[in-house]
């Protein structure tokens, strides 16, 4: 049986959180370690990352070091991985635009290399929308393979 009755929790520094409108349990705020959303007892399990494509940039670049911090905590979780509301090909128009000194090859590489030697997978979902529907999704199966109820 699929649920949809667990809580969802959203990190109190995430700026633009997810509603999760179609969600029918309840979505609460409170500090995560690790990750911009968890599921209400497996904070320290699985955790989901949110990038808008200005962070990712931001992330692969000037953050870097704060990013790879979190991925250290992350490799105590049993789940991690990165949503970016964007598609890859939005990649290079966005840098041009705002005129930053990076090639979208040094991203698309410091992320293939995420992906190989931290074992995190980072998810291009094309929008904001198709990347809060990937969370939830996420958030959900998570929650039933665990088969916990918390209502």
């Amino acid at each position: 049986m699929r649920r949809a009755d667990f809580r969802i929790i959203t990190d109190t520094r995430e700026k633009l959180p997810y509603d999760f409108t179609t969600h029918r349990g309840p979505v609460d705020t409170e500090a995560l370690e690790t990750g911009d959303y968890s599921v209400e007892g497996f904070e320290d399990v699985f955790a989901v990352e949110r990038k808008s494509l200005s962070d990712l940039i931001r992330t692969v670049t000037w953050g870097r070091k704060n990013f790879e911090a979190e991925l250290d905590r992350a490799n105590s979780l049993a789940e991690f991985v990165v949503v970016i509301e964007a598609y890859p090909d939005d990649l290079a128009n966005h840098i041009e635009e705002y005129g930053r000194k990076v090639h979208p090859n040094s991203i698309f590489g410091s992320l293939k290399a995420w992906e190989k030697y931290r074992g995190v997978p980072f998810y291009w979902c094309g929008s904001r929308e198709n990347a809060e529907q990937v969370t939830l999704d996420l958030l959900t199966e998570w929650h039933d393979t665990y088969g916990v109820s918390f209502s």
